[in-house]
Formats: C-alpha cells, structure tokens, sequence
C-alpha cells in the first residue's frame, strides 16, 4: 500500500478536488484506494466522492474524529474501523474499488463537541502520547483490512498536529499544492524543509514530495509558464534537493468557479479541460508507467475484445484509457484503432503522444498508419491548417521501419509542407543526404520555400551547396522560390551566396537572371539577359512564356501595360488579364528623389 497526503500550507488552492480526481482515475485502472479526510475543521471529501448523499451522510456518519476519540479513551475497546468507513461506487465501467473515512458527521452539533475535546497535547507531547502509535495502528488496520493498493490523504491546511501526522508521519509521498504568492510560498517552503531534515518514530525516511503551483491562469506562453515553474521551484529552494521532483502545474479551470464537480469519469474523451488534462499529468507523475503497467494491458486487451461486439464503447474505452493513463501500450492500440477507422487526425495526436514517451521506430503497423495518412485526400486537405502534430514519428517510421524508401521519403516531404512544420525540412534534407539527387533538392527547396519562406528555402540549398551550384534545375528553384516573393533581404542574401552564379543562370532561365543582375544594381546584364529572354519567348510561342515576361518586366520596373507594348511588339502573345494581374514591383529602389526608368 502506497500511501500519498495531499497538503497545502494555504487554501483555497484545489487540494480536495485533486484528491478526489486522483481517486477515481486509479479506480478506473482497477486499483483499490481508500481515503482518509483528515482535514477536520473543514472537511470536504464527503461531498466530492458522494454527491447528493452527501448531506445526509454528513448528519449520521463517523468517521476520522469518532475514531480518535474511541481510539483515546483509556481503557475502552478499540473501535471497529469499518464502522467509520464509506463505501463509495467507483466510476462507470471502472473495475476498481473506493473506500471512504470521512471527518465525521460534521453538520451535526455533536461533532464540534468532540473535536473540541480532541487533546492534541496529550496525545503527541504529554508522558504517556499515545498518538504516533495509534495512527501508525490506523495505517496498519486500513491496510489489513482493506487492503487498498493507495491510502490518499486530504491533509488539513497551516501548521497543525493532524497535518504534521498526514506529511510526516504515516506519508510515502506527499503532494505539496501552493499559489504563486509570497504567503503560501515561504509557508511551503518550511513543511519542505521540516520535512527533509524531521524524522518521527515509527519514519524510516523522509517521504517523496511533488510540488504542484495551483490555479494558473489559462492562455499563458508555454514559455513564460516555464519561467514560472522554475521561478516558484527557485523560490521553494528546490534545486538539488534530494526526493523533490519538478513542479507540476494546474491550471484554473472558470467553470469550478461556478460549480465544482470531480473531471475524471467515463465522459472523459469527449471533456475538453485543461485542468482534466493537468490532473491526468498529475496522476500519472503519482503512480508512474510501471505501476500502470498491468492493468493497462489488460484494459486494452480487453477493449479490442470489445470492438467486435460494441465498437462505439471499445473505442470510448481506449480513449479514456489512453488520455488518462499516457502509457505507450495504450497511445499504440489508440492510435491503430483510429488508423483503422480512418479517424486519421485522432491516430495522429495519439501517434504523436507515444513518440513523447516511448518511440520505436521499427513498428510496422505505425509506419503503414503513417503512409495511410500521407496518401489520404481527405486527411490532406486538413494538414493545410494545424501542424501535423507526429511529424518527428513519421520520419523516424520512415527511416526505421520504411526503410528510408525514396518514393514514401518524397510523399512524406510533399505532405509535411502542407502542415507548414519544421517537419518538411527535416524530412527533405534527409531525402537528399540519402539519394544525393538534384531532383530531390529540386523538392526540397520548392517544400521549404512552401512550408517557411524564401530565407529557409536558402538555408536549405546552402546545406547542399556543391548540388546546388551544379543542378540547373536547383539553381533555377531557388531563383523562382525567392524572386517571386519580392523579399529584397532574400534576394540580397541569394546573390551574395558564393555557391550562387547568376550568370550560369543566364544561358538556362534569362527572364531569372535579367531578375537577379537588375537587383545587383547591374543595368546592362538585366537588358541584355532581358533581350534574351524575349528572344526565347519568341522562338518558343508558349503562352506561358509570356506571362512569365510580363512579371519579369513588371520586377524590373515596367509599367505593366508599357510591358504588354514591348512584348506585343516582338510578336509574343499577351492577353489582358496579364496586364491587370501585375503589380509594378521594382527590386531596386532609385536614390531618394530620383526616379529612373528602364531601359531595354
């Protein structure tokens, strides 16, 4: 039996409610738990495990306060423990067991009588104290006699015996919840120190503590709730301390505030809560992987059983599964399950789930789950908006179990730069390292300059600058991917690139070169390369050599009918829509108070 306190120094900070959330998700994984409300003054347990019978129970129940003083009295019988304990109904569909010891009946007058005579001082600090060894003997008959596999602690706030009992005493671990204020930060961080260095009889070693910063606003930076964790953790001296793991965060949640409820249950896959997605975190940093291990195997066998006879409920099962548990074994038979229903954005995030805690790059069922995306149509049309969330599996997939296979690499490429991730990038380098192909340089730079710009798109090609300045075909894609974006900071960094030739440019795409000396500041290489160009455009009659002129005109300062003259002139086909669908955009701009014309 593990046993955890929850304590905070101030309240008002969640402690109860995280209590009775951690409960019920190890219920749900089919763990037996038993809670002890040791929070006497203000006790609120009762209401969250009990709902609506809670206010009679609150009348007629014993509990934590009848027991002490039964426990106490000198000479009488030890009192009967089930007695002062609840039954409580797991969640539905759980396979797990609750127990309850509230305070007592605390809404009967008769209760503040008893705690009234409660004599912390006889029991801890008189000659005879009795008190360690009564609650040592309280943990050890919950234990016989319930045999729970957690004792959770809803330890009262402030510095006080029963709270010292909680934390000190008869915890393994304990859950420290505070604000981010100065109060409740210097009065945690002296339970922690008090903690590490106060060892009571019966204590073999100072109890595990996770610090938990409470009621965070929503919709702050990533990065600046990481300043915030590793702010309070200085504050609470936590550096190099021994047994304190990092602090975790839970976030304010505007609808407790109107009414709390508990978040964990069956309805769990369909909630969007931040603060049911920090309490799973939380839960999951208590109990870790390994101690989940068995029962998550058995609940996802159990669910794929499931499947043939109620899909709809195999399904919802796994999603809870997988959302509260975080366990590898779970996030794969999620991200399958949805795979295979062709629910492709759902097998996505729970693919990108598992990569976070336990990637293998050798799955085969992964991989043909990544290609199923990569190839779907209607998948496609979605990854133009969000980024793909699993690109770092996918590619590892690609590598691993795919092999490196060149066709798949290039789906993949084409596919990750409509996410507009880094993904694209990654991904198309190591296409290119693999195949050395200037083909492949050709989509790397065209899937780069997609997914993040003309400046990535350089980065790109300077990454494989011998290819580059050797591919025609590259040196032209990178000259379309930033001269077509009118980026003068771009254009500048392309033409000073040594790997770069504008000339080799001119004897392939004139109209690109005239484009690149006009920039440069070179007037007489942009006529010339100019003249080139419509003397290609002539000799070849395309129609979309024309339009390709009217924007290398219009960049190199042309008004765009004055370039629908020029070209109609040396016989090239140009049509009206050409010359209403460009701008005048003119890459260099002329000293200030002068304006010049171009010359042909």
């Amino acid at each position: 039996m593990q046993t955890i306190t929850f304590y905070s120094y101030k309240g008002g900070v969640g402690r109860t409610l995280a209590v009775a959330n951690v409960a019920r998700g190890l219920a749900m994984f089919g763990r037996r738990v038993f809670l002890l409300d040791f929070d006497l003054e203000a006790p609120g347990l009762l209401y969250k495990m009990r709902g609506a019978e809670a206010r009679q129970d609150a009348t007629e129940v014993r509990g934590v306060t009848d027991y002490i003083l039964e426990a106490a009295t000198d000479d009488a019988p030890m009192p009967i423990l089930a007695e002062h304990v609840l039954t409580i109904a797991p969640p539905a569909d759980a396979t797990g067991a609750l127990w309850l010891m509230p305070a007592g009946a605390h809404l009967a007058p008769e209760y503040w009588s008893k705690l009234a005579h409660l004599d912390w001082h006889r029991l801890f600090f008189s000659a005879e104290a009795a008190g360690v060894p009564l609650f040592l003997d309280l943990k050890a008959r919950i234990e016989q006699d319930f045999q729970p596999d957690y004792l959770l602690i809803d330890s009262r706030t402030g510095v006080t015996e029963i709270g010292g009992v909680a934390t000190s005493l008869l915890a393994d671990l304990v859950v420290l919840l505070f604000h981010n204020n100065a109060e409740s930060i210097d009065g945690t961080r002296a339970l922690l120190a008090s903690l590490q260095r106060r060892h009571l009889p019966g204590q073999e070693r100072s109890p595990q503590v996770i610090p938990v910063l409470s009621r965070v606003p929503e919709g702050l930076p990533p990065e600046r709730e990481a300043e915030l964790r590793e702010e309070c953790g200085q504050a609470l001296g936590l550096a190099g301390a021994p047994g304190i793991e990092p602090v975790v965060v839970l976030h304010n949640d505007p609808g407790l505030q109107l009414q709390e409820r508990v978040l964990v249950s069956a309805q769990m896959p369909t909630m969007r809560s931040r603060l049911l997605a920090d309490y799973l975190a939380l839960f999951r940093v208590l109990t870790g992987a390994e101690a989940l291990e068995e029962p998550v195997r058995e609940a996802v066998a159990a669910a794929q059983i499931l499947f043939w006879e109620d899909r709809e409920k195999a399904v919802r099962e796994l999603d809870w599964l997988a959302k509260l548990s975080r366990h590898p074994y779970a996030l794969r038979a999620a991200a399958l399950v949805h795979g295979n229903m062709k629910d492709l954005p759902r097998a996505d995030y729970y693919l990108s789930l598992l990569w976070q805690t336990q990637p293998d790059p050798s799955d085969r069922a992964l991989w043909q789950l990544v290609l199923d995306a990569v190839r779907d149509e209607s998948y496609s049309q979605l990854r133009q908006g969000p980024r793909w969330q699993s690109w770092r599996a996918a590619i590892d997939l690609w590598l691993g179990a795919g092999s490196g296979d060149e066709l798949a690499g290039r789906e993949l490429a084409t596919a990750l730069s409509g996410a507009g991730s880094e993904g694209a990038d990654v991904c198309s380098r190591e296409l290119v390292d693999r195949t050395g192909r200037a083909a492949d340089l050709v989509q790397r730079i065209q899937t780069v300059a997609s997914a993040s710009g003309p400046q990535a798109a350089i980065d790109a090609a300077s990454q494989h600058a011998d290819l580059a300045a050797a591919s025609p075909e590259a040196r032209q894609a990178l000259a379309v991917a930033v001269l077509d974006t009118n980026d003068r900071s771009a254009t500048d960094r392309l033409l000073r690139a040594e790997w770069f030739d504008p000339a080799a440019l001119e004897a392939e795409r004139p109209d690109l070169a005239a484009r690149c000396y006009r920039a440069l500041g070179h007037r007489g290489p942009a006529n010339r390369a100019l003249e080139k160009a419509i003397d290609h455009a002539r000799a070849s009659g395309q129609p979309s050599d024309g339009r390709r002129l009217m924007k290398t005109m219009t960049q190199l300062g042309f008004d765009a009918a004055e370039a629908a003259a020029r070209l109609t002139s040396a016989g090239i086909e140009v049509d009206a829509s050409m010359v209403y669908e460009q701008p005048r955009v003119d890459l260099r701009r002329p000293p200030e108070g002068r304006r010049s014309r171009p010359s042909v």
